[in-house]
């Protein structure tokens, strides 16, 4: 069931990969016509990359705990009638970490290189922490914010989290099968289904994290050269 929950977070990507292919080339894309448009189209953006790792680790820790400590299998039905109410939990709070970027987004106008035609964009407008207006300190303010939503909470922290199941599940399958002879069949396939949605996530979102790391840094580099 939490591997299917993945669909939310595909259908998120693929509306917003459609959306942009529509409006690809037009001055004033339909994300950046409001600030409300704006505001969801950032949420949406920072939304569903923290849903794939929020799901990953628990998928990672659940087929650890089942494989290898749930002996009895007290653990796994517990789970199967608490599943609703924690996948519920994790949506609200994915919702409301998630939140601020759509509260600081911005519509903005900016003018195209050859200064006759303007391209209207979707910004952050990120206050500042020590309260300052100035334009260097915004420009900081958005970087660290989108280095956090963008590379640290999607990524970083998820990849620390997962080290130690993933390796553990690994070592311990190549180790000793004999291991998990108390796991009945479905538990096992899970396993083997949860090493390769986690394998595959990681190879795929490698572009990711590198786009997102030369437009952050881009901007850092602009500011500090």
């Amino acid at each position: 069931i939490l591997i299917t929950f993945m669909i939310l977070p595909d259908v998120i990507f693929y509306i917003k990969l459609i959306i942009e292919l529509m409006n690809w080339g037009i001055a004033e894309p339909s994300w950046a016509r409001d600030n409300w448009s704006c505001g969801l189209w950032q949420f949406a953006s920072h939304i569903y990359p923290l849903f794939y790792s929020t799901l990953l680790i628990a998928i990672v820790y659940h087929s650890f705990i089942t494989l290898f400590l749930d002996y009895r299998g007290v653990y796994e039905k517990n789970c199967k009638q608490m599943l609703p109410l924690l996948l519920l939990a994790l949506t609200t709070a994915l919702t409301i970490i998630t939140a601020p970027s759509g509260f600081y987004s911005r519509a903005k106008i900016a003018a195209r290189p050859d200064n006759i035609h303007q391209q209207q964009f979707c910004n952050l407008a990120v206050p500042s922490i020590n309260g300052g207006e100035s334009p260097e300190l915004a420009e900081q303010s958005m970087v660290t914010y989108r280095l956090v939503y963008e590379i640290v909470l999607p990524y970083l922290i998820p990849i620390l989290l997962l080290a130690f199941p993933y390796i553990s599940i690994l070592l311990g399958l190549m180790r000793s099968l004999e291991s998990t002879d108390h796991s009945d069949y479905q538990t096992k396939m899970t396993v083997v289904v949860t090493l390769w949605v986690l394998t595959s996530y990681l190879m795929l979102h490698v572009p990711s994290v590198i786009r997102n790391v030369f437009s952050i840094f881009s901007v850092w580099h602009r500011l500090t050269a």
